[in-house]
């Protein structure tokens, strides 16, 4: 077989729908896992803020991973092995988490951090080459949306069953009691039920008005009560967790295979594990030139807003959402129910937008999605949470869950459309959604959350305008091809 029909092949394999369900279920599994316990961290190590300069840590290393490793195991060991090597590593962080002292959870959010990229990375070319390989029935850019919408999807369903473990395990203990009061006295169980109780006067300092550097390093603050779970059900959680990432790793092992068309008539087709560029010699500073080549284009530097945009407001859900607004609220064994409220509603939001890819294009996704998130902020912006309005911290999961959809969805579609060189492309919004989560992260504790707000509202139209330029010019560009 030639090298090109090597290629072609290649192609086909990676762009087997067979392969769809695999791949999205045990992304799925792993990342969620992993952005369950990013969920834990501005609460469960709250103390000296070890939990939010891991995150941070582990984001900024992300970058320097997207940029050095992803490029070498991609190109030469291919998709599958990508995604098994940055799945193992991650595994290292969770580890860590069983004994959080900055010795050992910095060096490990630092090693996780470089390898989890290769994940991301691997899944999402493997996606866009089953959307590839569909192109026939429809146009490339309805194609990408209808099947990245459906990863997406699953990938919020992953997110859902892992928080909805995350609560029933960190509430165990008020459920246990639930459950035998129930069964030793009837309907009466009420009074057993440990709730969470706080002051009118301590919550004036949750929701917007939280400042983190008011209390992080104040080792008798009250707030270390209602933030920091039970350390035993933590080590239980942090056990099944490990053990879901494993199941993970497993299914894309063994089910996400190579097997093509080009095989089952007889033809000889390398195995997953091949690259899919195997025409040129690659290392690491030819990666990181194509990288830097494709990052300085006018179309990249244009959607770089929307990237950055999208890792900024995941990492305003993981840390100050589910701190200043559910665990400063409702209680810390509450952020995995709430948690499951935004995957849910992240979930329906991809759903909708997968199903109505023909009829909606990314205009109209820019369109709601500025309006939506200017009036969600503001709404979070101006709610002074009292005793009798605690539910509303259920609502904004559910508005932010829509928010999470809307940007996670704009990122991916962003790269498909407006990237020439695909699995570059993801490289560099890779890195644009790590930078993002790094300087979120970064000012977690140092600024106020009202001030997160107000810069989270001015990227958000940022990013629209910037992308409405690189519109124009690639439609004008597609044009002039067409003229040719």
């Amino acid at each position: 077989m030639t090298k090109k029909n090597t290629i072609k092949t290649n192609k086909q394999e990676y762009g087997s729908e067979r392969n769809f369900y695999p791949c999205a279920i045990g992304f799925a599994i792993c990342i969620g896992v992993n952005n369950a316990l990013a969920a834990l961290q501005s609460s469960a190590n709250v103390k000296e803020g070890i939990g939010t300069n891991s995150i941070m840590i582990k984001t900024t290393a992300r970058i320097i991973g997207s940029l050095i490793v992803v490029p070498l195991v991609l190109e030469r060991y291919g998709q599958k092995a990508a995604m098994l090597f940055g799945q193992i590593i991650n595994i290292s962080f969770t580890l860590a988490n069983l004994y959080p002292v900055w010795y050992v959870m910095y060096p490990a959010a630092i090693i996780a951090g470089m390898a989890v990229p290769c994940t991301w990375v691997g899944a999402s070319v493997i996606i866009q080459s089953i959307a590839s390989s569909a192109e026939r029935d429809q146009n490339a850019d309805s194609s990408s949306q209808k099947y990245f919408g459906m990863f997406l999807a699953i990938l919020s369903l992953g997110q859902v069953f892992t928080n909805v473990m995350t609560e029933l395990i960190l509430d165990w203990n008020n459920i246990a009691r639930y459950v035998d009061n129930f069964v030793e006295g009837g309907f009466n169980h009420s009074r057993t039920i440990s709730s969470y109780n706080i002051t009118s006067d301590n919550l004036l300092t949750c929701g917007s008005m939280d400042c983190p550097i008011d209390y992080s390093f104040r080792q008798t603050s009250g707030k270390f009560f209602v933030l920091i779970p039970d350390q035993t059900l933590l080590r239980v959680l942090l056990t099944v967790y490990i053990l879901m990432q494993i199941g993970g790793a497993a299914i894309h092992y063994v089910f996400v295979t190579g097997k093509s068309s080009a095989t089952e008539q007889g033809e000889i087709s390398p195995s997953m594990e091949t690259p899919l560029l195997t025409d040129e010699k690659r290392n690491v500073s030819s990666g990181i030139k194509k990288t830097f080549k494709y990052a300085t284009s006018l179309q990249e530097l244009l959607t770089f807003p929307v990237k950055l945009l999208f890792g900024i407001t995941i990492a305003y859900i993981w840390t100050e959402h589910n701190r200043a607004f559910v665990s400063c609220v409702v209680g810390v064994d509450k952020v995995g129910i709430c948690t499951a409220i935004v995957d849910i509603m992240s979930f329906a939001t991809s759903l909708v937008i997968s199903k109505n890819s023909e009829n909606v294009g990314l205009p109209v996704i820019f369109s709601v999605g500025l309006i939506y998130d200017l009036i969600n902020y503001t709404c979070s912006l101006l709610w002074k949470p009292t005793v009798s309005t605690k539910f509303v911290s259920y609502i904004f999961s559910a508005t932010f869950g829509i928010t999470h959809g809307i940007r996670r969805n704009i990122a991916f579609l962003v790269t498909a459309v407006h990237s020439p060189d695909k699995s570059t492309g993801f490289i560099l919004q890779f890195i644009l959604q790590s930078l993002g989560a790094s300087i979120s992260t970064a000012w977690s504790v140092p600024l106020c959350v009202i001030v997160k707000i107000y810069i989270n509202m001015s990227l958000t139209i940022t990013a629209t305008l910037c992308w409405l330029i690189a519109k124009v010019l690639l439609d004008r560009y597609k044009q002039q091809r067409e003229k040719l």
